[in-house]
């Protein structure tokens, strides 16, 4: 359902008149899930004539290269470890030299310092987006810590202008955890871009051969940050299995992280060696994925996950689990297969039924692709995001944001 904006006030025409300033700040720009989603607005933002900001509260990264445009200026302000008192003020600077409109925190890792430091540089329009369920964090619901925390997000909730989340059931967690009003937070699903075409046959038998695989190998892939929500090892079980059954199995893994070294071990203790990839972080990655026969994804937390919409857009079927976001990415029985989490034999079972069955993996292929650009395109997603910017921008000077941004922009 698109965001219904009512008739912008007389006082603030002139907002229409310029290009507004959009701060996107982020942890880092090294390669996870949410750093992903600033980095694409970002550059969708500039193509619509925004004037948009990267902000790294931590280092640059990989991710940075993907930014586009020369126009869109990216900042690392270099935090320390844990708690640093420098950077509201870094941050606080940058957003005045830069005379930001609208600060756009993404994730818990920047809020406090977004919040602080947009009040100090006199910007009052402040948007969060929640990208994911805190799973670390929620899995002790109980202690100091946590307690600590869900104060410090109620008072900050209070202040901002409006809140993302990416997902219902992430909004669901924002209204049941932080106590924000239903009216305040909206759902807005990821977006991806749609460049690629399918690959022809002989494109995808050499792609497959540059990485190292035969035409007979059937790849099974995933990508991510190595940690403990998504679960890697599980997939690692559950390829044993199959490859137990059908010895042309092999296993890519995309991606880096502190959980790595512990995989690698894994994997050389369950004498898988042979079959298993580690490609490490790749900017190529819409590239690799079309020359996969599957995409698995054994996380027992997401919010909307980007690696399930490339591998749809790349037409690749699914096998994952049933947590958060995913059944709504999924079709299950449509554009892939959905598991429970933490079970490597059932993990196992839908793969070796997707090995064995070319004409359903085909068919999956093709209707996950077209979910994929039907609902998660990213022209969608900036839309969505330029309507609460426009909003919040209105509201600074109205007060009411809640009687312009109505419950939901998707449901």
């Amino acid at each position: 359902m698109p965001l219904e904006v009512e008739t912008m006030p007389p006082a603030v025409e002139h907002l229409e008149h310029r290009a507004l300033t959009v701060a996107l700040v982020t942890s880092n720009l090294k390669g996870g899930g949410a750093e992903q989603c600033v980095v694409t607005l970002a550059n969708q933002l500039y193509e619509h004539n925004w004037r948009p900001v990267v902000i790294s509260l931590g280092v640059s990264g990989a991710l940075s290269a993907r930014i586009r445009q020369e126009g869109i200026p990216v900042v690392a302000l270099n935090k320390r470890q844990g708690n640093d008192p420098r950077m509201t003020l870094s941050l606080a600077r940058v957003l005045r030299r830069l005379r930001v409109d609208v600060v756009h925190a993404n994730n818990w890792s920047t809020l406090m310092e977004s919040m602080v430091g947009a009040r100090l540089a006199g910007v009052s329009s402040v948007v969060h987006t929640q990208h994911g369920l805190h799973f670390e964090t929620r899995a002790s619901q109980h202690g100091p810590n946590r307690r600590a925390r869900l104060i410090a997000q109620r008072l900050i909730a209070r202040w901002l202008s409006h809140i993302v989340a990416v997902s219902p059931e992430v909004r669901q967690s924002l209204i049941d955890d932080w106590q924000v009003p239903e009216d305040k937070v909206s759902v807005i699903l990821n977006g991806i871009p749609f460049d690629a075409q399918p690959l022809a046959r002989a494109e995808r038998d050499a792609r497959r051969r540059q990485l190292g695989f035969g035409h007979t190998d059937f790849i099974v892939g995933t990508m991510g940050f190595f940690r403990p929500v998504k679960d890697f090892p599980t997939l690692v079980q559950a390829m044993a299995r199959v490859y137990a059954n059908a010895p042309q199995a092999r296993l890519v893994f995309m991606g880096d992280g502190p959980g790595r070294a512990d995989l690698e071990m894994l994997v050389r203790r369950m004498g898988l060696d042979h079959i298993v990839r580690f490609l490490g972080w790749r900017t190529d990655t819409a590239a690799i994925l079309p020359c996969l026969d599957v995409f698995s994804l054994c996380s027992l937390s997401e919010g909307i996950s980007l690696a399930l919409l490339e591998a749809m857009a790349a037409g690749v079927p699914i096998v994952a689990t049933r947590v958060g976001g995913n059944p709504l990415v999924i079709q299950d029985g449509e554009t892939g297969w959905l598991v429970p989490p933490r079970t490597a034999d059932v993990t196992a079972d839908a793969i070796l039924a997707l090995l064995r069955d070319p004409m359903t993996r085909c068919a999956m292929g093709r209707h996950g692709r077209e979910r994929a650009k039907t609902l998660f395109s990213v022209e969608r997603m900036a839309r969505d995001y330029e309507r609460v910017y426009m909003a919040a921008c209105r509201c600074a000077h109205s007060h009411e944001f809640e009687s312009v941004v109505r419950e939901g922009v998707q449901t």
